[in-house]
């Protein structure tokens, strides 16, 4: 059997033994079998060997987390104890025990450190994780953490706040998808709106351009009738009649066109047409302002990625404003040409011009600095927006008394 001063021991660093073996650790405490300067040494998380009262002590720490290589992250102190003769009699069979019962205590050792460590970290890792899917979005995640601790608490409310998180979550992407429909028919009435504002303005002209063929066909008429037996003046006078007939065709299929309510729809579009068709619309009015055109279309274009029906709505706005902008008459230039790849409309006028400090707000909605009746203030912003949807981008250069130039650039088609 053991001799007195012969045992192994597990120590916790406080003293007390998690482990021992032997008649040498009688105690319930490292200090009760050994005295205070050695016990000392033991618990300070050193290795060593010591001498006490004929017995050698041999020490040296386990650490709880060894892939941390910190004493500071827990250890344990395996503790020999062997009588001096014993050492010395027999040096190779204490070694050979000595590293048998190391090892396997250390073994012990870690074992039990991996083991606490899986119990403690597996959790926490799984809460990190969960913590992390949520703040990507994941909001369907939900954690399975049975450990019969505060941790399974933890768990279980980070799965009630996940839940209603979601709950939230959809409950907000709803009044989202509501608010959105909500502002798109908005915008739409906007630009109906404008749309409406714009033939208003141009009603006297359209007026105009059906009233002259119409007197025209109406003379025909009369002529055939007061000589009903010339069949070549009356396929003249007819000739005459069918043209006056496609002119007002024309003209009330542009404003048809012009004032008909549909999905944008983006499609090679002749921008060049398109700026001829808007001025012949507002050809009337412009005339009536003393506002002369000049036309600078490039023959060579290439066509736009565009809706003509919308685009027809911008320039039209564009117009009109050059035209409030030249109360005594003026000169409006439109041009268009390519650059970096763009398809450019330039509506150039000489009116008042615009101040820097009106440019930066022109597009905003209602902004106008007509008098009050006149204009709705939505035309240039609902024509920004118009564009932004072609993908486009406007241009504006002005000063006062210098007249303002307004450039639509547009996405060509190859």
């Amino acid at each position: 059997g053991l001799e007195w001063g012969e045992g192994v021991a597990l120590v916790h660093p406080d003293g007390g033994y998690l482990a021992k073996m032997g008649v040498g650790f009688r105690g319930e405490d490292l200090r009760e079998d050994l005295p205070e300067q050695a016990a000392g040494k033991v618990l300070s998380g050193g290795t060593g060997v010591t001498s006490v009262g004929g017995d050698i002590v041999a020490y040296a720490p386990v650490l709880l987390f060894p892939k941390s290589g910190r004493k500071e992250a827990g250890y344990w102190v395996l503790v020999e104890r062997w009588p001096e003769g014993v050492v010395f009699a027999s040096a190779r069979e204490y070694r050979r025990t000595f590293l048998f019962l190391g090892f396997g205590a250390g073994a012990l050792a870690l074992a039990l450190s991996l083991l606490l460590s899986r119990r403690l970290t597996g959790p926490l890792m799984a809460l990190r994780e969960g913590a992390l899917k949520l703040g990507r979005g994941e909001l369907d995640h939900r954690l399975s953490v049975r450990t019969g601790d505060e941790i399974e608490d933890v768990a279980e409310a980070f799965n009630q706040m996940a839940e209603q998180l979601q709950g939230l979550y959809h409950n907000l992407e709803e009044k989202v998808r509501k608010k959105t429909e909500e502002l798109e028919e908005a915008y739409r009435e906007l630009v109906r709106a404008e749309k409406m504002a714009a033939l208003g303005t141009l009603a006297a002209g359209i007026a105009h351009e059906i009233n002259n063929p119409l007197d025209g066909i109406q003379g025909c008429i009369a002529r055939i009738r007061k000589h009903p037996d010339d069949p070549e003046r009356t396929l003249t006078y007819l000739d005459l009649v069918e043209e006056g007939l496609e002119r007002i065709g024309r003209v009330v299929g542009q404003l048809l066109d012009l004032s008909r309510s549909r999905e944008l729809s983006l499609s090679p579009t002749d921008l060049n047409r398109v700026l001829e068709d808007t001025l012949a619309l507002a050809d009337y009015q412009l005339r009536k302002g003393k506002v002369k055109v000049v036309r600078k279309l490039d023959p060579e274009l290439p066509r736009v990625l565009g809706d003509g029906h919308y685009l027809g709505q911008v320039f039209l706005n564009l117009f009109l404003n050059a035209l409030a902008a030249m109360p005594d008459g003026g000169t409006l230039t439109v041009r268009t040409f390519t650059r970096d790849g763009w398809a450019c409309a330039e509506v150039r006028d000489t009116g008042v011009g615009i101040s820097e400090e009106d440019i930066g707000r022109i597009f905003d909605p209602f902004f106008s600095k007509r008098p009050s009746g006149e204009g709705t203030g939505l035309g240039l912003s609902v024509s920004y927006a118009i564009i932004k949807e072609h993908g486009g981008k406007v241009e504006v250069e002005s000063a006062p008394g210098r007249g303002a130039t307004f450039r639509v650039l547009l996405r060509t088609v190859r």
